[in-house]
């Protein structure tokens, strides 16, 4: 199946501030994240150790949280993507998402304004897998309302960071 390699980033929110090198080697991470620090001293021309020590210095940093495979869920069985609106008690998004941790098909919740308090985006192998999961999560005690939404065909899909 459909494997391509990317890098999981995170921007440094506790005040680290990354330059134009450290842009750089994640850009060229972000197009193959499975290149050796040689190849990536080749690519931009910058010492082996210097490359080692950024990456090393992001990685502990939190700016880069790992490297992944990006699988086309299509092709492992993954059909339906569905985009969940939730309306959650006062107070008590931190319970229900504790409750979600358990479910390996989400793939993001997302604390929003609005008229919903949270928007979960999850795969599903087929219909029923999804009627499943929306009638367990309408059971919680926490989750007053739901509002499914069912992506007929996806446009963009892309979390890499890039950068301006």
């Amino acid at each position: 199946f459909l494997v391509k390699a990317f890098i999981v980033i995170l921007f440094n929110n506790l005040g680290g501030i990354m330059d134009d090198l450290d842009k750089r080697i994640i850009e060229e991470l972000n197009k193959d994240s499975r290149l050796s620090f040689r190849e990536l001293s080749k690519n931009l021309n910058i010492a082996v150790g210097t490359i080692s020590h950024r990456i090393k210095k992001m990685e502990e940093d939190g700016v880069i949280k790992g490297y992944i495979p990006v699988v086309e869920p299509s092709k492992v069985g993954y059909d339906f993507i569905a985009v969940i609106n939730v309306t959650i008690k006062r107070g008590k998004l931190q319970d229900v998402a504790s409750l979600l941790d358990k479910f390996n098909n989400i793939v993001s919740i997302y604390n929003v304004t609005g008229n919903y308090d949270a928007v979960i985006i999850a795969r599903f192998k087929n219909r029923g897998q999804l009627n499943n999961f929306v009638k367990e999560l309408q059971t919680f005690e926490n989750v007053d309302k739901t509002n499914t939404s069912l992506v007929l065909n996806t446009i963009k899909e892309d979390i890499r960071v890039k950068f301006d």
